[in-house]
């Protein structure tokens, strides 16, 4: 361990942590001042007198806001230019002090991944399980605007909860759905619940929009229809002919200001349906 002249040392420009936020740098200004760096920071020698840091970016700009000249340090070997190993090296630094958010810790998964180190391979540089890794690089995913309110810490990162937003059809439906449990403070069990009933809502909508709504609804609900019975009544007069009943309904299905967001959850409120539901349900009960 030694100390070094601040203007001698460099970031390194590929770490994973991206973000400094500035009042927290502020604070450990503030915290220098009083109690010095207690820490020191990691670098490694880079030729010509510099060297650059390998753990504790934070100290060395907190001590720049502070003025002062030198920084304690330990140097460690070079990595004679391998960027993974320094990368890596780096990654265990902020991932022992929880430094990273969840974002910053999947870009430095996908990072390392890009430079051709198997997930596997990671997990084991960095003593954490395949599976983290796994989890973490599917956070890059979703849509960024999805990534920043995890990144700032309004929605959880939870595996469970990233699967049930990348089911959803599309991106857009994702922010929507995001930014509606952030707003309600949803759980994370409430969260993966509200994305499984708005796929269900789409495919049900979906297997409305080439079928007459009206009839499938009071079908799923009465059971199916006994024709038997039904022609029998048309025949003495007490129904419409079937046939001439699925006709009308069809053609006002198709002129329904809603038609094209037909669904159970839509349309079960519609006259119609009651309507038919109930002559349903007394002919099936004749």
């Amino acid at each position: 361990m030694t100390e070094l002249l601040l203007e001698k040392i460099i970031p390194d420009t590929n770490q994973p942590r991206k973000d400094f936020d500035e009042n927290e740098l502020q604070k450990l200004a503030n915290s220098i001042i009083e109690h010095g760096v207690i820490l020191p920071i990691a670098v490694e020698e880079i030729g010509n007198g510099f060297y650059m840091i390998q753990d504790g970016e934070r100290r060395w700009r907190a001590s720049k806001i502070d003025g002062l000249k030198k920084i304690p340090a330990i140097i460690h070997p070079a990595t004679n230019g391998d960027g993974a190993e320094r990368f890596v090296r780096s990654m265990v630094a902020n991932l022992q002090r929880i430094d990273l958010d969840p974002i910053e810790e999947a870009k430095g998964y996908k990072q390392l991944h890009d430079l051709g180190i198997s997930k596997n391979k990671i997990a084991i540089k960095l003593g954490i399980s395949a599976a983290r890794v796994a989890q973490k690089m599917k956070l890059l995913e979703l849509d960024e605007n999805v990534q920043e309110l995890m990144r700032n810490g309004n929605l959880s990162s939870d595996s469970r909860l990233v699967g049930a937003l990348l089911d959803l059809p599309d991106k857009e439906i994702q922010i929507q759905m995001a930014n509606k449990l952030v707003q309600r403070k949803s759980s994370i069990h409430a969260g993966i619940k509200a994305c499984k009933e708005l796929i269900n809502h789409i495919h049900d909508k979906k297997s409305f929009q080439s079928k007459i709504p009206a009839i499938d609804i009071a079908i799923k609900e009465k059971g199916e229809i006994n024709r038997l019975k039904w022609d029998a009544l048309a025949e003495v007069g007490k129904i419409p002919p079937w046939i001439l009943l699925e006709l009308c309904i069809r053609d006002t299905c198709q002129i329904c200001d809603v038609r094209d967001m037909a669904s159970h959850v839509i349309c079960n409120a519609c006259p119609l349906v009651e309507l038919l539901k109930k002559m349903i349900g007394k002919v099936n009960n004749e």
